[in-house]
């Protein structure tokens, strides 16, 4: 069964095909056709005159003339497009001359066939652009109110009501505590509000959830809508674009109202930024998607506290939100939802692996503790893969190999081993991941290298995992530089074995790079331009200012690479010895790393410092 909201569109679409049918139809049947073979007009006098002919017939509309002799029907074309062109007095003398001859002659005018050939060429074209302008303009007037076709103004947003809630509970969210309070204080208002009304609070009006992709915006608003005992609403910005003009604001007004009729309610909108981005005077805007946005803030001042209608909203872009509607009055509560630290890690994959069927060798803390940065999509993920790879292996329980290869793939992504290596190319890689491993294990105050790997993982030839130690909020200066040379040891490895440089460092560069910038353009980490910000946000600055800028980029970028060489160059058997580990096993783990790396002090030795190797030549 089709929708109503689609049946208009639907209808318009078989009445269009059915006219082109009959236009085809109609015009195939009036196309000139006549039977049997083409005579030239000599060839024609020439059976006449040798008595072959006994009959002819013009047919005035075609411009031809048809007949049969003993050899069947034949045909003659005498106006344009036939094999002859002649005038109307050439016609009259041969019209004679076949009388003459005692040929039977007759003239066909096809009155009829002419007339259906007008009505073909201009009335069916000019009836189906009729038929099609009064369906679109009865649709924009259904639009504007009454009638099956104002159902395109309709929201389609999902409404949750007792009885028929999601399943999804603040049970099932786990590492973000702070926003299950703010969330369950707003139930509390719509359940409860003579608690708060005897204290003079009113309810807010709107809640903005705000985070990166993958850390639960959605699962909150699906837990709200389990835990409220109040209607639901649930919809993607997206959803309120459309065709035609004024489809959005309608669907923002008809949204709102069904809301306020069902009374105390929840309105969730995904994705706000798709309808929310910030307006420029001096940008060309959209003015349906400005219509939209329009009309989502006169809604949001309209509402009456009485009414207990609240809006919730999720985005991972709150920068490019419009300053209209971020303000307090219509988004009262901003809820940032953040990576998830250890304890928040632990707790999400309690919730992910109370379902499956874990093996006694599997340990979450350490499995959280080798997560850091995941977000909750990737915790899911995680678990996921590891309970399909102990699947598609037919174990009965999930274990600690699973559990870490799907790390690993969650990470670096799934191992190629189609892509083989020949020996030359496999031991490039070995020492420019060796390069990798061995200048972070030197820089080590952040992070710790857990796993070396010359197997070919998605786009990647080979794969060093360096983990964070803690979750940490901000870095300081030192730890970024040493952050720099960790991403250019790869380079620096093959620069120094090999004496030349391959594209494998493609990526290494493009990330020390951009940590660079960071560091000069946005955190004035630059002794030569002091604490500045340059670029968007610090607002603009002269050629001369940028001109340095881009110098202090390059000078720290020189500094790692010289740290990375100066690492290399002191443990130049270390590297050597990762290397050929690497060739042979492919795969070295942590406790194999300890073994071969173990032994070496953290940072540069004194007399391999940069200022004592010199300047590298650029």
């Amino acid at each position: 069964m089709v929708s109503s909201g689609r049946a208009p569109a639907l209808v318009l679409a078989l009445l269009l095909v059915f006219l082109v049918v009959i236009y085809a139809v109609v015009l195939n049947s009036v196309r000139p056709h006549t039977p049997g073979r083409e005579l030239t007009l000599n060839e024609l006098i020439e059976r006449v005159r040798d008595k072959k002919i006994t009959d002819v017939t013009l047919l005035s509309e075609d411009s031809r003339l048809v007949g049969t002799d003993d050899q069947g029907p034949w045909w003659v074309g005498l106006g344009p497009g036939g094999s002859d062109n002649s005038s109307e007095f050439v016609t009259a003398r041969l019209l004679n001359n076949f009388l003459d001859e005692g040929v039977g002659t007759r003239i066909d005018t096809q009155v009829s066939k002419g007339l259906l050939k007008l009505a073909t060429q201009f009335l069916l074209p000019a009836l189906t652009l009729a038929v099609t302008l009064t369906l679109l303009y009865t649709l924009r007037r259904g639009e504007r109110g009454g009638g099956d076709y104002a159902l395109l103004g309709k929201s389609g947003a999902r409404q949750y009501v007792a009885g028929r809630r999601p399943d999804v509970t603040f049970a099932d969210v786990a590492g973000v505590k702070e926003a299950i309070e703010e969330l369950r204080e707003v139930k509390e208002f719509l359940a409860a509000p003579e608690t708060f009304e005897r204290m003079g609070a009113k309810p807010p009006r709107g809640v903005l959830l705000m985070g990166a992709p993958g850390c639960g915006k959605t699962l909150l608003a699906k837990a709200v809508a389990g835990e409220a005992g109040v209607p639901f609403f649930s919809v993607s910005a997206s959803e309120f674009g459309g065709m035609l003009v004024g489809v959005g604001p309608s669907r923002v007004r008809d949204l709102f109202a069904r809301a306020r009729a069902a009374a105390p309610s929840i309105v969730f909108i995904d994705e706000v930024d798709a309808v929310g981005r910030a307006r420029s005077a001096g940008e060309s805007l959209n003015p349906e998607g400005e219509s939209t946005l329009n009309e989502l803030l006169v809604q949001l001042d309209g509402f009456d506290p009485a009414q207990r209608v609240v809006l919730m909203a999720a985005t991972n872009r709150p920068d490019v939100l419009d300053d209209a509607l971020m303000r307090k009055g219509r988004f009262d509560r901003h809820i940032v939802i953040d990576v998830p630290d250890l304890a928040g890690r632990l707790a999400i994959l309690g919730v992910h692996a109370r379902s499956k069927p874990l093996g006694p060798d599997v340990d979450l803390e350490r499995l959280a503790r080798r997560t850091v940065g995941f977000s909750g999509a990737d915790l899911a993920a995680t678990i996921n893969e590891a309970a399909t790879l102990a699947a598609r292996r037919r174990l009965s329980t999930i274990g600690t190999r699973e559990i870490d290869e799907a790390v690993d793939r969650v990470i670096a992504g799934p191992e190629r081993n189609s892509r083989i290596l020949g020996a030359e190319e496999k031991r490039r890689v070995a020492y420019h991941e060796a390069g990798h491993a061995l200048v972070g294990w030197v820089f080590s105050s952040t992070t710790t290298v857990d796993k070396v790997s010359v197997v070919a993982r998605a786009h990647s030839l080979g794969a060093t995992w360096r983990l964070p130690i803690e979750d940490r909020q901000v870095m300081t200066r030192s730890q970024m530089e040493e952050e720099i040379a960790a991403l250019l040891g790869g380079r620096a490895a093959e620069e120094i074995v090999f004496a030349d440089l391959s594209g494998g460092s493609r990526q290494d560069l493009v990330q020390a790079t951009r940590l660079a910038q960071h560091m000069v353009y946005e955190l004035g980490m630059s002794d030569a331009l002091g604490p500045i910000a340059i670029g968007q946000e610090g607002g603009p600055v002269s050629d001369a200012v940028a001109r340095e800028a881009a110098a202090e980029v390059r000078r720290v970028l020189q500094a790692g690479d010289q740290r990375a060489h100066a690492v290399l160059t002191a443990y130049r058997t270390k590297l050597d010895n990762l290397a050929d580990a690497l060739v042979r096993r492919e795969t070295l783990d942590r406790d194999e790393l300890v073994t071969l790396l173990g032994d070496l002090p953290k940072g540069i030795p004194t007399e391999a410092r940069p200022e004592s190797v010199g300047a590298r030549p650029y």
